[in-house]
C-alpha cells in the first residue's frame, strides 16, 4: 500500500477515514462539518511521522489549514458576502439558492 507515501492515500484508509467520519458526523451544520473533517484530515497529515511529503506538498497543506482556520471565524457570513460579491459577476447565480432561509 501507498498509504505512508501519498496524503490522498493516507486519509483514505480505513482508520484514518474513520476518524474523518466521526468528525462529520459530530457536527449538525454542513458548513461546520466540511471544515471539521478537512480540518481533521489535515491534523492527522501532520501528525502521522511515516508519511513522506514533498516540501511543496507541506507548503500547501499549511496554506489550506491557515484558509480553514481563517474561514472557522464567522464562516457563514463570509460566505454569504462572498456570494454577493459573484452575483453581480455571475450570470445565473442566484444567491439566494445558496442560503439558508
Amino acid at each position: 500500500s501507498d498509504i505512508y507515501s501519498d496524503p490522498q492515500a493516507y486519509v483514505l484508509a480505513p482508520k484514518v477515514a474513520q476518524e474523518i467520519a466521526y468528525e462529520l458526523v459530530s457536527h449538525e451544520d454542513e458548513l461546520e462539518r466540511t471544515m471539521a473533517a478537512g480540518l481533521k484530515a489535515l491534523n492527522l497529515i501532520a501528525k502521522e511521522d511515516k508519511l513522506k511529503l514533498s516540501p511543496s506538498e507541506t507548503r500547501i497543506l499549511e496554506m489550506i489549514r491557515k484558509s480553514l482556520e481563517n474561514l472557522l471565524d464567522n464562516a457563514h457570513k463570509k460566505i454569504e458576502e462572498a456570494l454577493v460579491s459573484y452575483e453581480d459577476r455571475v450570470e445565473k447565480l442566484k444567491v439566494k439558492d445558496y442560503l439558508e432561509v
